[in-house]
């Protein structure tokens, strides 16, 4: 109690700036932790990799003036390595926020500092062979994004989905001899002669230098790029310019908000929300993007994965130069509480799905499915499924024969090789969640409690008049289109505003959303399941409420 009487009596010396600084940006800055600890996770085999894994909370352990200074937080080290490959590192694009709300984002054909094109990545790869490669080449590939807030599911979600496709497609060759269908980004994968020279000189110590050096959070792709502003670029950004509550909504989407441009030629430039998808900029942008992204992708596989816990679908959608499939995950506001800001989480989380659903119901989106978290984790072998007959059916779209793809036996039907329980099943033990003292796997409702601090944090907007009042307001009027229900001592009852276990009801046990919606319903209906049809699109009473809780 003495030391946060203390700590509070210092916070009222602090001026205005730095205040908002601290209440704004400060949250912001630990949000990206590299794993929560209410979501499932995976067992990794080196243990090397995971101490020395560059977290968000290492990289934003500096003081709030030095971030004014772009070159102050970096995740790469300026240091080449010998005989490391050369990487586009140069930068593409200039962010600027200011009050009240104002976003001036521009990305570049070419890097900022450069008068002329450069050659992306290194001297042997070219802008036009990467055309030929990604458009007109007869390999049959998919690129998959997976998109939502900071802990909300995204990695257990990209790590089931890689599993799940691995599963259920076959090739038609020797599945034993023949490349994954589904790769992950490896952050590593281009430095692994170095690995292997080392650990084959036992140099653990080179080897530990590696992986800090080059390893970054979660292997998200946005860390992997330089085309785009980064969440830790917006953050800065954000800090440098004071940018205060209008802006932080919208760093989930900030990449929809920029504009592409070429410095060829200054006068053609487009804002996103009304570009042409033939339009030469875009496709050099996607392009470019490719070219840095596909160093960290086994480029033999067909399902080619991203993880980013942003919400810029729209952006990715237009710059797109593979058939692309967005994965969008949500979960309730209070139990993940991303942002870290109880007063203004509601707010927060409104703004940055209203931006979501809305470019869905504006049918700017080709190939989506939109799925909660807590209905991943309790009804987890039916959202699988559909998952996967979304993938296939967009698949037919892309490709009517099905050149190269096709669904294994096991899969074809109502089952993939699991109990169509709802809950634990074989493919859900094939991915370890954390065990307990015994080795046991927790029960799906201890992924779905949330932790201490947020429930400190939901407990102290309650106690604040205008936050209890959007809590009230968003249970009643924008949560309840999701599914969401509460768990009390094991029983479902009605959503409540307080703190506790928060899942979805059985009829909401399944992808919410999705582009895919007449090949779910057919699928639905040879499970029987009459009472569950998807909705297409998001509903548009439910984007109003959205636009009117804002006002």
């Amino acid at each position: 109690k003495k030391m946060t009487m203390t700590y509070e009596r210092r916070r009222r010396h602090f001026t205005i700036a730095f205040l908002l600084a601290a209440a704004v940006v400060g949250p912001l800055l630990l949000l990206a932790s590299t794993n929560n600890n209410n979501e499932p996770s995976f067992h990794r085999n080196n243990n090397i990799m995971e101490t020395q894994r560059i977290s968000h909370r290492q990289l934003f352990s500096v003081e709030s003036s030095q971030l004014t200074d772009p070159k102050s937080v970096t995740i790469r080290s300026e240091k080449k390595q010998e005989n490391e490959p050369e990487l586009d590192n140069q930068k593409y694009w200039q962010l600027q926020l200011s009050n009240p709300g104002r976003v001036d984002c521009q990305i570049h054909t070419t890097p900022i500092d450069s008068k002329e094109v450069s050659t992306p990545l290194s001297s042997s790869t070219t802008a036009a062979p990467m055309m030929e490669y990604s458009i007109g080449s007869q390999k049959e590939q998919y690129i998959i994004h997976i998109h939502g807030l900071h802990h909300t599911g995204t990695g257990y979600l990209r790590q089931t989905l890689h599993d799940a496709l691995n599963k259920a497609f076959s090739t038609g060759e020797n599945d034993m001899n023949s490349s994954p269908l589904a790769s992950i980004q490896d952050s590593m994968r281009p430095y692994q002669h170095l690995m292997e020279e080392a650990r084959k000189n036992q140099n653990k110590s080179k080897i530990q230098q590696l992986y800090k050096e080059y390893r970054v959070p979660e292997n998200e792709g946005h860390h992997l790029q330089s085309v785009y502003p980064q969440f830790v670029d917006r953050i800065k950004e954000l800090t440098r310019s004071k940018g205060g509550v209008e802006n932080a909504g919208k760093l989930a989407y900030l990449a929809d908000l920029c504009t592409i441009s070429s410095n060829d030629h200054d006068a053609a430039s487009l804002q996103l929300d009304s570009a042409d998808l033939s339009h030469t900029n875009n496709k050099k942008i996607g392009n470019i993007l490719l070219q840095q992204w596909l160093l960290y992708w086994d480029r033999s596989a067909t399902f080619l994965l991203q993880k980013t816990p942003t919400l810029d679908v729209l952006f990715l959608e237009r710059v797109k130069v593979l058939p692309t499939l967005h994965v969008i995950i949500v979960r309730h506001p209070m139990t993940s509480n991303s942002w870290g800001l109880p007063q203004k989480m509601s707010l927060l989380w409104v703004n940055a799905w209203a931006h979501v659903f809305e470019t869905l119901g504006q049918d700017d989106i080709e190939w989506y499915a939109v799925v909660t978290y807590e209905a991943l984790i309790n009804y987890h072998d039916i959202v699988v499924q559909e998952l996967l007959e979304v993938v296939q059916s967009g698949m037919r779209r892309y490709h009517s024969r099905g050149r190269h793809l096709r669904r294994t036996a096991s899969s074809n039907g109502q089952r993939l090789e699991m109990k169509n329980t709802g809950q634990y099943s074989q493919l859900h033990r094939r991915l370890p969640l954390r065990g307990n003292s015994n080795g046991l796997s927790k029960s799906p409702n201890s992924y779905l409690t949330p932790k201490k601090e947020n429930v400190s944090l939901w407990k102290k907007c309650l106690s604040k008049t205008q936050c209890h009042y959007e809590v009230e307001r968003l249970t009643k009027g924008v949560l309840p289109y999701f599914g969401f229900v509460s768990v009390r001592k094991n029983k479902i009852l009605p959503l409540s505003s307080y703190p506790g276990t928060v899942t979805v009801s059985k009829e909401f046990g399944h992808v919410l959303f999705s582009s895919e919606g007449v090949a779910l319903n057919k699928f639905r209906q040879s499970r029987e399941d009459m009472d569950s049809l998807i909705n297409y699109k998001p509903p548009l009473e439910l984007i109003s409420r959205m636009k009117d809780f804002q006002k």
